[in-house]
């Protein structure tokens, strides 16, 4: 989760999560005078569209290939978001659903208003939206229940028709315990049912006339459908047949299920969990579950991106689909959300309603109903720099002279201020990355504006963090922070340079010390090896090593030259690519013949990742 603006978010993410996220689903501002929402409802529809577009575009770069992207609006913004998505994916197909939300009807000057819309966008030609689940619905009404043989009028039924569907479905104990292959041409069973002699029943679909017909499903889709199929033993026939109780369909364009009701499992749900939070009408629970599941097309895993979180009602919603998956099959339910909102509510609804569902799914004024079906979840968040905390966090260099000279010059002035003065006077400033300050990388601070007033605190920035983030790095392993004392001496060296008549060596061996001078921090992992195409399976193996930097070059250095060997040594596979450091060292002269590891500046990838530029420092 992640305390944000979404448009800096959604730039933070992208090279970790390039190509990796399978679904979005937003809920982002109608334009509607109702929505009572951060996001000021004054926006024109320009304005609007801008808005909606900017995100829309910085997310794709973290689009599965297979992606399904859903938007819910409503009939004012409905028209424009379609030329939205025609601008934004020319290649892929927009769906527009409409769902009943409101049963009742929002009063309007002539129609009463009962529905909204959700836009599904996928690329074309492809089968990519998953199916509907009713088989708790079916309980209440007559299920579709029908046999698995092809009972159709003509000649379309018979096994001529489709060879790849006549072979034999094999029942023991009443049970379907397997599907056989397809049958020759030449083969044909005596009987609708053969019995073996090892008890197996191979049942075949074969007519009561007698007549080879074939099953509805091919040999190699048939077990897709194995959890909807029994065998049925017919006592006045005396043979067994194969019926399949079909519980998934395709989703249809108009949602009309009580359940889809956002006062009944919107705002209900959301006032049992938080009472008196100030979301009057948030989406019902079912909508957003059943979007995600059929984004994902039903599968178990896979990534959600909702950049509009509100209220978290997407979190809530995949939290629940992972725990209906592992009560069946324990550990099966994997998937995993993506949340950015900027809103004062972050710490107030979305963080603790999280929190409260992965303890339990019932709730009732506040409290828990129910204590065990808690789910187990730990989630990350994190608070991002504002823009506000930019401009306040920039420091101009005091200069009387040039004040003085551009004041009496006004075409001066106006060039100064245009193109010198961001850019020259207010480097080193902490919120346009302070390098100097790389020094010890626990001890970067910004300014941070408290909300709703004009004070400042001053807030620790996690520069680890925020490096993993721009470089994209699949963390696998971060250490716990150690620090080490040592002594010195010098001895005489006769490969250094005639100006350096003596090397620094460690006098005994490196000592850990909890008050020690010298403080390193490791953390492991990969990043793609190819940025434009991540999934390739081929990884660059990643070392990152932050230290604090004393001031004393050459003592700092051979610290670091001795950390690094007793790692190597005590690193059973020591397969780095590449290696990152702060600060100047001398790693390279380490590195043995049969390794190929780089050293990279962490000061030089991190002001080239943020300010996406090649070849500065």
């Amino acid at each position: 989760m992640i305390h944000s603006e979404n448009f800096q978010a959604l730039n933070l993410l992208q090279e970790r999560y390039r190509e990796q996220v399978k679904c979005v689903y937003i809920d982002p501002p109608y334009n509607a005078q109702s929505s009572e929402i951060l996001y000021k409802n004054t926006y024109k529809h320009s304005s609007w569209l801008s808005l909606i577009l900017g995100r829309i575009n910085a997310s794709k770069i973290m689009l599965d290939k297979k992606f399904v992207y859903v938007t819910a609006i409503d009939e004012i913004e409905n028209s424009r978001l379609a030329l939205i998505y025609d601008d934004a994916f020319p290649l892929c197909e927009d769906a527009i659903i409409s769902i009943v939300h409101n049963p009742t009807g929002q009063q309007g000057n002539n129609f009463s208003f009962t529905h909204e819309f959700a836009h599904f966008v996928f690329p074309q030609n492809q089968s990519l939206i998953g199916l509907e689940d009713r088989e708790d619905r079916m309980r209440e009404s007559q299920p579709d229940v029908r046999p698995l043989r092809n009972v159709s009028s003509g000649k379309n039924h018979l096994r001529e028709s489709a060879a790849n569907c006549f072979y034999p479905i094999f029942v023991k104990n009443g049970k379907i315990i397997g599907f056989g292959d397809v049958c020759s041409d030449n083969f044909h069973p005596e009987s609708i049912n053969v019995i073996r002699d090892d008890g197996i029943i191979e049942v075949y679909p074969i007519d009561p006339s007698n007549v080879e017909s074939k099953w509805v499903f091919a040999r190699d889709t048939v077990e897709s459908i194995f959890s909807e199929l029994t065998a049925e033993y017919d006592a006045k026939k005396r043979q067994w047949d194969i019926i399949r109780k079909k519980t998934k369909f395709r989703y249809k364009s108009l949602w009309s299920d009580k359940r889809y009701s956002a006062n009944s499992w919107g705002s209900v749900v959301l006032n049992n969990i938080l009472p008196e939070n100030p979301f009057t009408y948030p989406k019902s629970l079912y909508t957003v579950k059943d979007c995600i599941d059929a984004g994902i097309n039903n599968e178990k895993n896979g990534i959600i991106l909702d950049y509009f979180a509100g209220s978290g009602t997407t979190g809530h919603a995949v939290i629940n689909l992972n725990r209906e998956d592992n009560l069946i099959n324990p550990g099966s339910g994997k998937r995993k959300y993506i949340l950015v909102e900027m809103g004062d509510y972050f710490d107030t609804v979305l963080k603790p309603r999280i929190q409260k569902i992965i303890y339990s799914t019932e709730w009732k004024d506040g409290k828990p109903t129910s204590r065990d079906t808690g789910i187990s979840q730990c989630f990350k968040y994190v608070r991002l720099e504002s823009y506000e905390d930019t401009l306040n966090n920039l420091v101009f260099d005091d200069n009387p002279d040039r004040s003085r000279a551009i004041e009496g010059n006004p075409s001066l002035k106006e060039d100064y201020m245009l193109h010198y003065l961001l850019n020259v006077e207010t480097r080193g400033s902490q919120s346009l990355l302070n390098i100097d300050a790389f020094t010890d990388p626990t001890a970067y601070k910004l300014k941070v504006k408290k909300p709703g007033s004009d004070e400042q605190v001053v807030k620790n920035i996690d520069l680890i963090e925020t490096f993993n983030y721009l470089i994209g790095l699949r963390m696998e392993n971060m250490a716990a922070p150690q620090t080490f004392t040592a002594s010195f001496t010098r001895k005489k060296d006769p490969e250094l340079p005639e100006d350096q008549h003596t090397k620094l060596l460690v006098d005994g061996k490196v000592q850990p010390a909890d008050d020690g001078k010298w403080w390193f921090r490791k953390v492991e992992g990969w990043v793609p090896a190819d940025r434009m195409n991540p999934n390739n399976g081929i990884q660059e193996r990643v070392l990152i090593v932050w230290r604090k930097l004393t001031g004393n070059l050459e003592e700092d250095n051979l610290m670091l030259d001795e950390w690094f060997e007793k790692n190597r040594i005590s690193t059973k596979d020591f397969e780095y690519d590449t290696i990152y450091v702060n600060g100047s060292n001398n790693l390279p002269n380490l590195r043995k013949d049969d390794e190929n590891w780089k050293v990279r500046l962490i000061e030089e990838e991190f002001h080239k990742r943020m300010w996406d530029v090649e070849g500065e420092a």
